[in-house]
C-alpha cells in the first residue's frame, strides 16, 4: 500500500497521508530495485499449471472482453476469474458468465482463496484499523469491530470501488460462541464429514490445525506432513481461542 498525493483518495496532502506526524527516512527506488525484487519473487519458466486473473477483481467490462476472445475455446489448465458479487450477477444475467464457465473457468466472485463458509475472524495489528475484506467473513467478535477504523475502511473500499468489501459481519460476544454459531449453521454433521481449519496467522500458513474430514484430501499430497499427534483446540477463562500454534 502506497500514498499518492494528490491522487489517492485518502492522500489529498502530505499532511494528510501521514496524519500531521512527519515523514519517515526517505529512499529511491531505481529500475535496478524493481528489477531484483522481480527476480527474486519470480520462478523459473516452467508449464503452466493454473492461472488466476482478478487481483484487483475485473470489472464488468473486463470480463466481457474476456468471453468474447474466449470464443468457443477450452483451457487446457485450471484457470479462475475474480470479481465482485455485484459484476458476477451482472455477468450471469448478461450470459458472459456462462461463457467463460463453459471454457473451462471458474468465475469467482469476491477473495475466495481467503473466504471460507462459516469463517471467523479475529484482529491484527498490522491492518491499522483497515477492515477491508471483513465483508466476506461469517461471524467476528466486538475485539475486531472495536479496533475498526471506518473512515480509512471506507477510503480503502471506495478506492477499490468494492464497498461491500467492508460489510460488518454476525457479531457475537467471543470466540467460543463465534465458533459454536459456525457449527450449528453447518448440521447436521458428523466428525468424518467435518472440515475446519484453524489458522493462527495468516501471516504464517506453514503449519494449520485441520479437523479429521480434512485428512482424506491431504493424505496423497506430498507438500502436506501429518503429524501423528492430534492437536485440541481449546478456551482460556475469557473464551478466547487458545492455539495450538502458539509460540
Amino acid at each position: 500500500m502506497y500514498h499518492v498525493v494528490g491522487l489517492t483518495p485518502e492522500a489529498p496532502t502530505l499532511e494528510a497521508a501521514f496524519h500531521g506526524d512527519p515523514p519517515g527516512d526517505g529512499f529511491v527506488v531505481t529500475a535496478k530495485d524493481l528489477d531484483e525484487q522481480r527476480e527474486m519473487l519470480s520462478a523459473d519458466a516452467g508449464p503452466i499449471e493454473f492461472a488466476l486473473l482478478g487481483c484487483p477483481h475485473l470489472s464488468l467490462d473486463q470480463l466481457r472482453a474476456i468471453a468474447a476472445r474466449i470464443d468457443g475455446r477450452h483451457f487446457k489448465v485450471e484457470f479462475w476469474v475474480q470479481t465482485s458479487f455485484r459484476d458476477k450477477e451482472l455477468a450471469e444475467r448478461m450470459g458472459v458468465a456462462q461463457v467463460i464457465e463453459q471454457a473451462g473457468s471458474r468465475l469467482v466472485p469476491a477473495p475466495a482463496s481467503t473466504r471460507w463458509p462459516g469463517s471467523t475472524c479475529s484482529a491484527r495489528r498490522a491492518s491499522e484499523g483497515n477492515a477491508c475484506g471483513l465483508g466476506f467473513v461469517d461471524v467476528t467478535t466486538p475485539q475486531l469491530v472495536e479496533k475498526v477504523d471506518l473512515e480509512v475502511t471506507a477510503v480503502n473500499a471506495i478506492a477499490a470501488c468494492f464497498p461491500e468489501d467492508m460489510r460488518l459481519p454476525l457479531t457475537l460476544p467471543n470466540e467460543r460462541d463465534a465458533i459454536r454459531a459456525m457449527l450449528d449453521t453447518l448440521r447436521p454433521f458428523t466428525a468424518e464429514d467435518l472440515r475446519l481449519v484453524h489458522i493462527r496467522s495468516t501471516l504464517d500458513v506453514e503449519s494449520l490445525v485441520v479437523s479429521e474430514g480434512c485428512l482424506p484430501a491431504l493424505s496423497n499430497r506430498a507438500d502436506v506432513v501429518v503429524e501423528e499427534e492430534p492437536r485440541r483446540l481449546g478456551f482460556d477463562q475469557d473464551a478466547r481461542l487458545v492455539s495450538p500454534l502458539s509460540a
